[in-house]
Protein backbone atom coordinates (compact mmCIF):
# COMPACT_ATOMS: atom_id res chain seq x y z
CA UNK A 1 0.00 0.00 0.00
CA UNK A 2 1.59 3.74 -0.93
CA UNK A 3 2.07 6.24 1.82
CA UNK A 4 0.41 9.22 2.02
CA UNK A 5 2.73 11.20 4.13
CA UNK A 6 3.88 14.74 2.86
CA UNK A 7 6.79 14.69 0.56
CA UNK A 8 9.92 17.19 0.80
CA UNK A 9 10.64 18.44 -1.60
CA UNK A 10 13.93 18.56 -3.74
CA UNK A 11 15.94 21.68 -4.77
CA UNK A 12 15.11 20.70 -8.19
CA UNK A 13 11.32 20.27 -7.26
CA UNK A 14 11.22 23.67 -5.98
CA UNK A 15 11.98 25.03 -9.37
CA UNK A 16 9.09 23.63 -11.09
CA UNK A 17 5.47 24.91 -11.43
CA UNK A 18 3.09 25.21 -8.75
CA UNK A 19 1.05 21.42 -8.92
CA UNK A 20 -2.56 21.79 -8.07
CA UNK A 21 -5.16 19.22 -7.01
CA UNK A 22 -8.66 20.39 -7.37
CA UNK A 23 -10.87 17.52 -6.14
CA UNK A 24 -14.41 17.54 -4.09
CA UNK A 25 -16.20 14.60 -1.97
CA UNK A 26 -19.03 14.06 -4.44
CA UNK A 27 -20.21 15.21 -7.61
CA UNK A 28 -21.74 18.74 -8.61
CA UNK A 29 -19.60 20.78 -5.91
CA UNK A 30 -18.38 22.88 -9.17
CA UNK A 31 -14.84 21.28 -9.40
CA UNK A 32 -15.01 22.41 -13.17
CA UNK A 33 -15.85 25.66 -13.01
CA UNK A 34 -13.49 26.09 -10.01
CA UNK A 35 -10.63 24.37 -11.87
CA UNK A 36 -11.20 26.85 -15.22
CA UNK A 37 -11.97 29.90 -12.89
CA UNK A 38 -8.17 29.56 -11.39
CA UNK A 39 -6.76 28.66 -14.70
CA UNK A 40 -8.22 31.62 -16.68
CA UNK A 41 -7.37 33.86 -13.65
CA UNK A 42 -3.64 32.52 -13.90
CA UNK A 43 -3.35 32.59 -17.52
CA UNK A 44 -4.81 36.47 -17.56
CA UNK A 45 -1.93 37.33 -15.19
CA UNK A 46 0.76 35.93 -17.86
CA UNK A 47 1.11 32.59 -15.60
CA UNK A 48 1.73 29.82 -18.20
CA UNK A 49 -0.69 27.32 -16.94
CA UNK A 50 -1.93 23.50 -18.14
CA UNK A 51 -5.13 21.95 -17.07
CA UNK A 52 -5.20 18.43 -16.83
CA UNK A 53 -8.71 16.80 -16.70
CA UNK A 54 -8.28 13.92 -14.44
CA UNK A 55 -11.65 13.31 -14.39
CA UNK A 56 -10.87 10.17 -16.89
CA UNK A 57 -14.15 8.64 -17.26
CA UNK A 58 -16.94 11.68 -17.05
CA UNK A 59 -14.23 14.49 -17.56
CA UNK A 60 -15.92 17.70 -19.22
CA UNK A 61 -13.54 20.15 -18.98
CA UNK A 62 -13.19 20.24 -22.63
CA UNK A 63 -16.72 20.83 -23.23
CA UNK A 64 -17.07 23.64 -20.93
CA UNK A 65 -14.10 25.39 -22.46
CA UNK A 66 -16.16 24.65 -25.76
CA UNK A 67 -12.92 22.47 -27.49
CA UNK A 68 -13.09 19.92 -29.23
CA UNK A 69 -9.56 18.08 -29.04
CA UNK A 70 -8.40 15.60 -31.21
CA UNK A 71 -6.27 14.10 -28.89
CA UNK A 72 -6.33 13.65 -25.57
CA UNK A 73 -4.40 11.75 -22.25
CA UNK A 74 -6.05 8.33 -23.50
CA UNK A 75 -3.92 8.55 -26.78
CA UNK A 76 -0.77 9.78 -24.88
CA UNK A 77 -1.11 6.93 -22.06
CA UNK A 78 -1.56 4.03 -24.96
CA UNK A 79 1.68 5.76 -26.76
CA UNK A 80 3.55 5.77 -23.31
CA UNK A 81 4.60 9.41 -25.07
CA UNK A 82 5.15 11.32 -21.63
CA UNK A 83 7.66 13.56 -23.47
CA UNK A 84 5.70 15.16 -25.94
CA UNK A 85 2.49 15.79 -23.70
CA UNK A 86 2.07 18.96 -25.10
CA UNK A 87 1.39 17.58 -28.48
CA UNK A 88 -1.55 15.85 -26.58
CA UNK A 89 -2.41 19.46 -25.24
CA UNK A 90 -5.35 21.65 -26.66
CA UNK A 91 -4.82 25.53 -26.54
CA UNK A 92 -8.12 27.93 -25.23
CA UNK A 93 -8.20 31.88 -25.70
CA UNK A 94 -7.62 32.44 -22.39
CA UNK A 95 -3.99 31.21 -22.78
CA UNK A 96 -4.66 27.98 -20.61
CA UNK A 97 -3.37 24.03 -21.93
CA UNK A 98 -6.07 21.63 -21.81
CA UNK A 99 -5.16 18.20 -21.06
CA UNK A 100 -8.29 16.44 -22.14
CA UNK A 101 -9.88 13.30 -20.52
CA UNK A 102 -11.02 10.36 -22.93
CA UNK A 103 -13.82 10.51 -25.12
CA UNK A 104 -15.77 7.72 -23.68
CA UNK A 105 -15.82 6.38 -20.29
CA UNK A 106 -14.06 2.84 -21.13
CA UNK A 107 -11.15 4.32 -21.65
CA UNK A 108 -10.40 5.76 -18.71
CA UNK A 109 -8.60 2.06 -17.78
CA UNK A 110 -6.04 3.08 -20.18
CA UNK A 111 -4.40 5.66 -18.48
CA UNK A 112 -2.74 4.66 -15.11
CA UNK A 113 -2.51 6.68 -12.30
CA UNK A 114 1.37 6.08 -12.55
CA UNK A 115 0.90 7.70 -16.27
CA UNK A 116 -0.55 10.66 -14.78
CA UNK A 117 2.17 11.16 -12.16
CA UNK A 118 4.61 11.76 -15.04
CA UNK A 119 2.59 13.72 -17.10
CA UNK A 120 1.78 15.95 -13.95
CA UNK A 121 6.23 15.56 -12.75
CA UNK A 122 6.59 17.04 -17.28
CA UNK A 123 4.49 19.53 -17.52
CA UNK A 124 5.45 21.02 -14.23
CA UNK A 125 8.74 21.38 -15.48
CA UNK A 126 8.15 24.39 -17.78
CA UNK A 127 4.87 25.38 -16.54
CA UNK A 128 4.26 27.94 -13.87
CA UNK A 129 1.21 26.04 -12.90
CA UNK A 130 -0.10 22.91 -13.57
CA UNK A 131 -4.14 21.92 -11.94
CA UNK A 132 -5.17 18.37 -12.05
CA UNK A 133 -9.14 18.11 -11.95
CA UNK A 134 -9.52 14.41 -10.43
CA UNK A 135 -12.80 12.78 -10.27
CA UNK A 136 -15.14 12.82 -7.11
CA UNK A 137 -14.25 11.31 -3.87
CA UNK A 138 -11.21 10.11 -1.92
CA UNK A 139 -9.41 7.02 -3.82
CA UNK A 140 -5.99 5.65 -4.61
CA UNK A 141 -5.57 7.40 -7.47
CA UNK A 142 -6.71 10.88 -5.56
CA UNK A 143 -4.55 9.96 -2.92
CA UNK A 144 -1.31 10.32 -4.69
CA UNK A 145 -2.27 12.56 -6.91
CA UNK A 146 -2.88 15.00 -3.56
CA UNK A 147 0.76 13.43 -2.11
CA UNK A 148 2.47 15.37 -5.30
CA UNK A 149 0.19 18.34 -4.71
CA UNK A 150 1.82 21.67 -3.55
CA UNK A 151 -1.78 22.78 -3.11
CA UNK A 152 -5.43 21.01 -2.80
CA UNK A 153 -8.24 22.75 -3.33
CA UNK A 154 -11.01 20.79 -1.68
CA UNK A 155 -14.80 22.11 -3.39
CA UNK A 156 -17.75 21.92 -1.57
CA UNK A 157 -21.10 23.36 -1.47
CA UNK A 158 -23.52 24.64 1.04
CA UNK A 159 -25.97 21.50 1.55
CA UNK A 160 -25.78 19.13 4.57
CA UNK A 161 -24.67 15.81 2.37
CA UNK A 162 -22.26 18.15 0.85
CA UNK A 163 -20.80 19.57 4.42
CA UNK A 164 -20.63 16.16 6.07
CA UNK A 165 -19.08 14.48 3.06
CA UNK A 166 -16.53 17.15 2.58
CA UNK A 167 -15.88 17.50 6.95
CA UNK A 168 -15.02 13.78 6.02
CA UNK A 169 -12.62 14.18 3.13
CA UNK A 170 -10.92 16.88 4.76
CA UNK A 171 -10.13 14.71 8.03
CA UNK A 172 -8.87 12.14 6.37
CA UNK A 173 -6.52 14.40 4.42
CA UNK A 174 -5.62 15.87 7.70
CA UNK A 175 -4.86 12.10 9.13
CA UNK A 176 -2.22 11.38 5.86
CA UNK A 177 -0.39 14.03 6.79
CA UNK A 178 -1.49 16.74 4.09
CA UNK A 179 -3.55 19.25 6.14
CA UNK A 180 -1.63 22.19 5.44
CA UNK A 181 -2.30 21.56 1.57
CA UNK A 182 -5.62 22.16 2.13
CA UNK A 183 -7.61 24.81 0.85
CA UNK A 184 -11.65 24.97 0.94
CA UNK A 185 -13.80 26.33 -2.01
CA UNK A 186 -17.62 26.67 -1.05
CA UNK A 187 -19.27 27.27 -4.04
CA UNK A 188 -22.86 27.95 -5.07
CA UNK A 189 -23.23 29.90 -1.43
CA UNK A 190 -25.48 33.53 -2.38
CA UNK A 191 -25.42 34.93 1.48
CA UNK A 192 -23.60 33.71 4.57
CA UNK A 193 -24.98 34.58 7.55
Amino acid sequence: MASYGPAQASPDQQSKGKVIVVCSASGGMGRSSVTLNLAALAARQSVKVDVIDGDLQFGDLALSLNLRPSLSIEEAAERKDVSNIREYCIAHESGLQLLAAPSRPEFADLVSPEFVTSVLEELSRDSGAVILETQAGLNEDNLQFMELADSIIVVASTGMAAIKNTKLMIETIKALGMKEKVIVVVNKCTDLP
